[in-house]
């Protein structure tokens, strides 16, 4: 789904007006989770810019005293878009500079209407594969909960959900930079930089890039997944509720495995039950049980 609301900045306000413009049309529970998320990382952006603010508002007051009779032009408002994907889907959208993204289940991109200023920024929330039009004179940024990815003009796999222990960035093609608080990384082709959220720690490793956006063209890639990856994984991909009452008994679960788009869940689930030694599942309306 996609709306839009009239703001002059990406302030708490515009970004509530353009959640309730979501919330309005779909009743996903995910989505209450989304917006908080991005909103912690759009307060902190907001705070930095108070004090800058300040500043600016002393220097013009002193402009004014010498010139009282100047008019001050007040900003332009900008239309800010929302698009939120539920679960069970896969939505490609093109920016205003022609960048395709591709948003996998249960994601949210907060993106201007046209792009302006000296650089092109774009909030996301959940999974998206960004295949960034090049313009060297204003750089391409995507904030998300954990850090900012930097580029020019690339092709890269950001992975945010909100639950999960970790979040992650690999390039597939060009050169991007991590940004966060702690730390900045340069990530060459076929790289991958992983963030931990339990120790605030990166760790970069060399892989596949593609394997990584397989879920592009509604595959299901588990790459080293704990059963906590797999059940949300599944959620999403298949829009149903899993419920595990034994998630002690696959505590040590570490799968790595490909499955085509037209599996379906109860195929899906049945490969994973041989290859997780015990696992046993059920499917009740619209719930996955695992035991």
């Amino acid at each position: 789904m996609k709306d839009k609301v009239q703001t002059p900045n990406l302030s708490e306000a515009a970004m509530k007006s353009v959640w309730d413009a979501a919330v309005s049309t779909s009743t996903d529970s995910q989505q209450t989770k989304a917006y908080a998320r991005l909103m912690r990382r759009v307060l902190f952006w907001r705070h930095l810019l108070v004090w800058a603010g300040a500043a600016a508002v002393i220097l013009l007051v002193a402009a004014l005293a010498f010139r009282p009779r100047e008019v001050v032009e007040q900003p332009v408002p900008v239309q800010m878009l929302q698009c939120y994907v539920p679960y069970g889907t896969i939505k490609t959208v093109y920016l205003p500079d022609g960048t395709e993204v591709i948003l996998n289940a249960g994601s949210m991109l907060i993106y201007p209407e046209s792009f302006c200023g000296d650089s092109r920024e774009v909030y996301l929330d959940g999974e998206a594969a960004f295949d960034v039009t090049r313009n060297p004179s204003c750089p391409f940024v995507v904030k998300s909960a954990d850090f900012d990815v930097k580029v020019l003009g690339t092709v890269f796999n950001i992975t945010s959900y909100p639950g999960s222990k970790t979040s992650s960035v690999v390039l597939r093609e060009g050169s991007v930079k991590i940004i966060s608080p702690a730390k900045e990384i340069v990530l060459d082709e076929d790289q991958m930089a992983r963030y931990s959220r339990e120790n605030g720690s990166f760790r970069v490793e060399g892989v596949r890039a593609e394997d990584y956006t397989l879920w592009c063209n509604g595959q299901v890639c588990f790459e080293r997944a704990s059963i906590e990856d797999i059940i949300s994984t599944v959620e999403r991909r298949f829009n149903v509720k899993v419920l595990c009452n034994r998630s002690d008994k696959y505590s040590k679960a570490c799968i790595t495995a490909r499955f085509d788009n037209f599996e379906t869940l109860d195929d899906l689930l049945s490969i994973l039950s041989r290859l997780i030694p015990g696992m046993k599942y059920k499917i009740e309306d619209g719930t996955a049980w695992l035991y």
